[in-house]
């Protein structure tokens, strides 16, 4: 009894005395485990901040040489036309490789305007067929083939006209600037939250002090966006003093004046309806806005790239719209690139789950269905924050602020709203032209064979 007594005493000393032991190893492995895991937040933090700084020099390298060769050849074109126009989000404009004829096309309007350099009227027939030979043309011509719409005399009109003064040139060209300039402001805007969260997973910081590096980061971007824009329009001073000095004796234009045909947006669209069907379908987001946003970005043109950076035909921005869908529908962390972009279905994809985003995420609290709509147009253009600031008023990016004050109004009072408080005039034009392709994609969906 006494030996079991005794050895019964000793078993729970010699137990804590084990526990003692563990206990030690535990603690310096938990140690070690610690330090190891500090290190690696830190290598992390260190990699997510160099690869979002990396990210941000590619884009703005990408931004710099896009419009350092705008810049070059809008001065390419000052030495043939004294107003150097160039696509907008309004009309679409297509050079010949001479430069020496361009085309101006308005699908709201359904008009077809070509230009020609010449001192003399030339003869119709020769002005189109230059245009379906030459490979910038040639495209656009294959789509507008209805001889009828080439020929009819009644929507015909040739007539020369003398070129513009340097004066009206110098007033385009900066237009030209400034709407590129607010359309890289806007997109800063759409960022915004997009910075917020990178910020706070890179430096594993409070969401307010979040929102504090986040807004100097903007502002640093506003003011190199600004001052870059000044240094544009400097340049583009020079360009036109310069022809100026040498005084180019510019071609008089013959303008020429056509109607699209019918059918001229099936053919734009035809190739990609598959792909659009199905993400409208599966993204729940009608057809005729996913066509309507495609042709004001791109005009169906699947490498169609921007300064933005924006990629392919929905004109999809990979560090927003692409790091949205990227999140939501594909679970990852990592924006698309622009040969991911390239692609029409991969495109579509991006740019329908991105509508679906705003429409069933960011602006669901909007209870008519046609304000909303005009709201996600205009919020693929510059973000749900500039919406809630529209109706909010001052800096008040809350959207679910502004659900209540847009709900009190009818969608001809919120479109109208929209139209006069948006931050950009750009996006006020964006919103005006988006609405009206959808309107009239609607009308002509229902005319098209679309199980072909």
């Amino acid at each position: 009894m006494g030996k079991r007594v005794i050895l019964n005493k000793a078993k729970p000393i010699l137990i804590s005395l084990c526990f003692i032991g563990v206990g030690l190893s535990v603690g310096s492995l938990v140690d070690a485990a610690d330090s190891d895991f500090e290190k690696f937040k830190q290598q992390r933090k260190a990699e997510v901040s160099q690869f979002n700084q990396s990210k941000k020099a590619e884009f703005k390298k990408f931004r710099d040489e896009y419009l350092a060769e705008y810049d070059a050849y809008r001065g390419e074109l000052l030495k043939f036309w004294s107003v150097p126009e160039q696509s907008s989000s309004e009309v679409e404009v297509i050079y010949t490789q001479d430069k020496q004829t361009r085309v101006k096309i308005d699908a709201l309007t359904q008009q077809v305007v070509i230009e020609n350099l010449t001192d003399e009227v030339i003869d119709q027939d020769v002005i189109i067929s230059k245009l379906k030979a030459d490979p910038n043309t040639r495209v656009l011509l294959t789509n507008i083939n209805n001889q009828a719409s080439l020929t009819d005399e009644k929507n015909i009109v040739n007539t020369l006209i003398d070129q513009p003064s340097e004066v009206v040139a110098e007033k385009v060209i900066n237009e030209q600037i400034d709407t590129q300039q607010q359309q890289m402001l806007s997109q800063l805007d759409v960022q915004q939250s997009i910075e917020e969260i990178e910020i706070e997973i890179a430096a594993k910081v409070t969401p307010s002090k979040a929102k504090s590096l986040e807004i100097k980061s903007k502002l640093k971007q506003v003011n190199e966006i600004n001052k870059q824009s000044q240094k544009r329009k400097k340049i583009a001073d020079k360009q036109v003093e310069a022809l100026v000095k040498i005084n180019p004796t510019y071609k008089k234009t013959q303008v020429n004046t056509m109607r699209l045909p019918e059918d001229y947006l099936y053919k734009l669209s035809k190739d990609y309806l598959s792909f659009y069907q199905k993400q409208s379908s599966e993204m729940n987001i009608p057809l005729s806005l996913l066509l309507a946003i495609s042709y004001a970005e791109s005009t169906f043109d699947p490498k169609a790239k921007s300064h933005i950076p924006a990629f392919g035909l929905m004109q999809i921005v990979p560090r927003s719209a692409g790091m949205d869908v990227a999140r939501k529908f594909y679970r990852k962390n990592q924006a698309p690139t622009s040969i991911e972009l390239y692609q029409p279905n991969i495109n579509i994809r991006y740019g329908a789950g991105y509508l679906s985003i705003l429409n069933e995420q960011y602006l669901d609290g909007i209870d008519d269905p046609t304000s909303r709509q005009y709201c996600v147009i205009a919020a693929y253009n510059t973000g749900a924050g500039n919406i809630a600031k529209t109706f909010n008023g001052g800096n008040n990016r809350s959207i679910k602020q502004a659900y209540s004050k847009i709900n009190a109004l009818s969608p001809d009072q919120v479109y109208s709203k929209l139209m006069k408080r948006l931050p950009y005039p750009e996006t006020q034009k964006y919103l005006a032209k988006v609405s009206k392709l959808e309107a009239k994609y609607q009308h002509q969906i229902n005319q098209w064979n679309l199980s072909e």
